[in-house]
């Protein structure tokens, strides 16, 4: 539509052209395409006249005249949203947190607080939360951008590490030795595989980073049957399954080409998306899948050799590990 406008109609040809441009191969976007336009013309979003393509009578209504800048603040609204605790403001999250697929009630980690999620308007990003003494694992823990698998792999070098940096406090090293005491015995280029004698279930810390451990607590749950959980850091598997049986998940895993792999999406994201009235549902989805999804991320570390430590060989897992 903001072609449409910039050319004064545009044709498939010229937004072939854009789209090449864009870095989209031109063996994959003429379905998607054809899709994408033929429902925007059902929903007399746009109307085509011997191959021209303009407004129709509800994209006229919706998004022409001056509601044109819609069309150009996607490029400006940072895909955030704002956490609210009635009329207080708590802090900002990236919206993957609520993106996935949701198993029970959701929690936040903001400002050392755990936040259960009661309410989310999805059109205006905006979530409302109430203070909860819920010790389950967060889904969201951290700042409001997701954290990418290079600096959750940083993290884990920096757990192995045994030097002191200059450049640290005392209570920050202080801190920091606490936690290196807490994933004792954890390997730098290795995942580790942990197992909580007080409940039986197993702990993946994989230090993959936000976006492949959403995708990798996914298909867990697709082959395992089980609540799996996750943050950028750690998956937890709810399961009193034996190691064999975890490793051998892990080997389905293995067995499929990561961009197969694919996050768990709630559909009620798609009242989120901009211009989510432009997109059939199922592209939609597809859509959100990709933004979710880290395939690179997911082979590096299902190729990585998998350390294993039970009550015996080591350290269960507790609060402190990340």
């Amino acid at each position: 539509m903001a072609l449409a406008l910039q050319e004064r109609g545009v044709t498939r040809d010229t937004l072939a052209g854009w789209l090449k441009h864009g870095g989209v191969s031109p063996t994959t976007w003429p379905e998607e395409t054809r899709q994408l336009l033929e429902w925007m013309q059902d929903q007399e979003l746009l109307w085509e006249d011997q191959g021209l393509y303009w407004f129709g009578r509800r994209g006229e209504a919706e998004y022409g005249r001056r509601n044109f800048m819609e069309l150009f603040s996607v490029f400006l609204t940072p895909p955030v949203f704002e956490i609210m605790h009635g009329r207080h403001h708590i802090g900002s999250v990236d919206d993957i947190a609520f993106t996935q697929q949701q198993q029970g009630p959701q929690t936040l980690l903001l400002g050392g607080t755990v936040w259960q999620v009661n309410h989310i308007e999805w059109s205006r990003k905006v979530a409302y939360v109430e203070p909860t003494k819920d010790t389950g694992v967060a889904r969201w823990a951290g700042g409001g951008r997701a954290i990418s698998g290079r600096v959750a792999g940083m993290v884990r070098q920096i757990l192995c590490d045994t030097s002191q940096p200059d450049y640290l406090s005392n209570r920050a090293w202080e801190l920091l030795q606490v936690l290196r005491e807490a994933h004792a015995g954890m390997q730098p280029d290795q995942t580790t595989l942990l197992l909580d004698p007080r409940s039986g279930y197993w702990t993946w810390l994989t230090h993959a980073g936000t976006r492949a451990n959403k995708t990798l607590a996914a298909a867990l749950r697709r082959v395992l049957h089980v609540p799996v959980k996750d943050d950028p850091f750690r998956i937890d598997i709810h399961s009193p399954s034996s190691v064999q049986e975890i490793l051998e998940a892990f080997d389905a895993l293995r067995s499929l080409p990561a961009e197969e792999l694919l996050p768990e999406v709630n559909e009620e994201a798609l009242q989120g998306l901009k211009f989510s009235d432009c997109l059939p549902p199922e592209l939609g989805i597809r859509m959100l899948q990709a933004r979710m999804s880290d395939p690179a991320g997911v082979q590096q570390c299902l190729q990585k050799e998998i350390q294993v430590m039970t009550p015996d060989a080591g350290q269960s897992p507790g609060d402190d590990m990340i």
